[in-house]
């Protein structure tokens, strides 16, 4: 998809680094934050 999206000019490659990095951070705020109040 992102091959895609580069490709046919929709995004730059540093829109969909950042997209990855924050749903990355977002996943481990996350899981810390279930396990802490489990």
């Amino acid at each position: 998809m992102c091959i895609a999206l580069v490709y046919f000019a929709e995004h730059y490659v540093v829109d969909l680094l950042a997209g990855a990095l924050l749903a990355a951070g977002v996943h481990h705020v996350l899981g810390r934050w279930e396990r802490r109040s489990a």
